[in-house]
């Protein structure tokens, strides 16, 4: 079959729209170029895919030091605060997270220098949550 209509009676050209031919559908819709291979593509999606993890992971250790940074500025709070409650929730605060560096470090691969600050950033941490009463 051709890909052209033939110039006929109108009842036969509806009739042949209607059945949505397959030539017919080839010369309404353009042809997608070949690719030469399936796996084409692969090689920059999976590039796409490891630059991704990277980012993520360097956000993940960014977000360490915040957290680090800011349970020490909450202990802080706690230290020169005279009220009780205040005190008492700055605490708590620090101890949350204190606690979620703890289980979130596992999960981020750091380098040697960010890997010794952290340590060393939890360590003051931990002895500042010790001098408020927390019990680690």
């Amino acid at each position: 079959m051709s890909c052209r209509l033939r110039p006929t009676l109108l009842g036969e050209r509806k009739f042949r729209r209607n059945l949505l031919m397959p030539d017919e559908h080839r010369t309404i819709m353009p042809n997608k170029p070949l690719q030469q291979s399936p796996f084409a593509g692969a090689k920059g999606i999976m590039d796409e895919i490891l630059a991704s993890r990277a980012r993520l992971n360097q956000a993940s250790a960014d977000f360490l030091k915040i957290d680090v940074q800011t349970a020490l500025t909450f202990c802080q709070i706690a230290r020169e605060t005279h009220d009780l409650r205040k005190k008492l929730r700055n605490r708590h605060h620090a101890r949350q997270g204190y606690d979620a560096i703890l289980r979130l470090r596992q999960r981020v691969i750091l380098t040697e220098e960010e890997a010794l600050d952290l340590a060393e950033n939890l360590e003051k941490l931990r002895g500042q949550l010790v001098k408020l009463g927390e019990a680690l």
